[in-house]
């Protein structure tokens, strides 16, 4: 397909600088572009360039050696129409480059209309698939127990939402649905903000893949992105991106299993949407006359602490290991060494509930709390199988 498009791109360069005299195998190049753009969509041909070609005046070969012996005799006489297509050559190629640059362009746009679509911000079938992959664990009790529990907490936001909204659910989800790509540019101004020009270590890379693999999704469809210093959030997460810091992850982390399980939990806000949901909220009440401000802070401030719970209470389910270790890193905050206070962790701050997340006390105890369910579990398990 390419290659059918520089042949019309040179059949068009062709028609606008050539004499019509001796334009024969320009134009007869272009006849068969003419025939070429038959083969491409509608859509994909721009009328006016496939007129413009059917339309102009093509010398045949006999024709060609009819009039050669006039233009020699007459050489000081220039046709009329010859002095026609020099005048209007420019206007030929600025119509040549014009169409070919807007079909270029309209072929980009397809593409990465056809990337959204595929990709997008939407990760539910991933979402799906991961819920089927915990299901089908060990401890696939306390899987559904828990899910039954998030899915619980978050309709019950929702209600209150909207009825604070006055707009009904489904109301909610559509205005999600039509909303969801105006957080791009939010996403584009978040990530440069976020972003260090270094480029990711290697380290913090492969560790990624091998969690993104070991739930079979594909790499492609997230950005790894090094996250400048300075905000005491080791790994973040943007609609599709994920922000590590690796001098950070080096202090907050103890081991891989760590960072393993704060990767996990960022993956859980991009299969939900947690950021774009969130960016949406804030627009939809900030336009709203029925919402006062305070009462839209109180709301966001709920489904981030839910988003967050239901993140960490996820990641955990994957393996009792990583419940358990998500939980050992955020109790290291309790009393934080002395690299951690340097990055301006504070222990009065583990009790601390914020806008954002709730406090990392409740947080290590809903932990503890999954982690030792699903031993329970596994030990039962253990029991009926003798």
């Amino acid at each position: 397909m390419i290659r059918l498009y520089k042949y019309i791109l040179f059949s068009a360069v062709a028609l606008a600088l050539t004499p019509a005299c001796e334009s024969m195998v320009a134009r007869s190049i272009a006849r068969n572009a003419v025939a070429a753009t038959r083969l491409i969509p509608a859509v994909a041909a721009p009328k006016i360039f496939t007129r413009a070609l059917r339309t102009t005046p093509v010398v045949t070969q006999k024709g060609y050696q009819q009039i050669k012996p006039v233009v020699t005799q007459q050489h000081d006489k220039k046709p009329e129409y010859d002095n026609y297509a020099k005048s209007n050559s420019y206007k030929w190629a600025a119509i040549g480059a014009a169409v070919m640059l807007g079909h270029v362009g309209y072929q980009v746009a397809q593409c990465q209309e056809e990337e959204n679509r595929k990709y997008g911000f939407s990760f539910e079938s991933d979402r799906k698939i991961f819920y089927e992959y915990l299901k089908s664990r060990p401890w696939g009790k306390t899987v559904k127990g828990r899910l039954e529990e998030c899915e619980n907490e978050y309709q019950e936001w929702l209600q209150k939402w909207c009825k604070l909204g006055k707009i009904t659910p489904s109301e909610w989800e559509a205005y999600v649905h039509d909303n969801i790509d105006s957080c791009k540019i939010k996403e584009l101004n978040t990530i440069s903000f976020f972003k260090n020009n270094k480029r990711l270590d290697d380290l913090s890379r492969i560790r990624a893949h091998a969690m993104m693999e070991l739930l079979g999704l594909d790499k492609a469809r997230i950005e790894l992105v090094c996250r400048r210093e300075g905000f005491q959030h080791p790994i973040g997460s943007v609609i599709s991106c994920i922000m590590i810091c690796p001098e950070e992850c080096k202090v907050f982390f103890k081991n891989d299993e760590q960072f393993q399980a704060a990767f996990l939990h960022e993956l859980q806000h991009l299969f939900h949407n947690d950021y774009a949901v969130g960016a949406l909220i804030e627009k939809f009440g900030s336009a709203s006359n029925n919402i006062w401000w305070g009462d839209l802070e109180e709301s966001l401030k709920q489904f981030r602490h839910l988003t967050e719970k239901r993140a960490d209470i996820l990641a955990g389910l994957v393996d009792p290991k990583y419940a358990q270790s998500l939980a050992d890193a955020f109790l290291e905050l309790k009393n934080p060494s002395p690299e951690l206070v340097m990055w301006g962790f504070n222990s009065s701050d583990f009790y601390k509930e914020h806008d954002s997340h709730p406090s990392d006390a409740s947080r290590v105890a809903n932990l503890n709390q999954l982690h030792k369910d699903m031993l329970a579990e596994i030990e039962s398990n253990k029991g009926d199988i003798k």
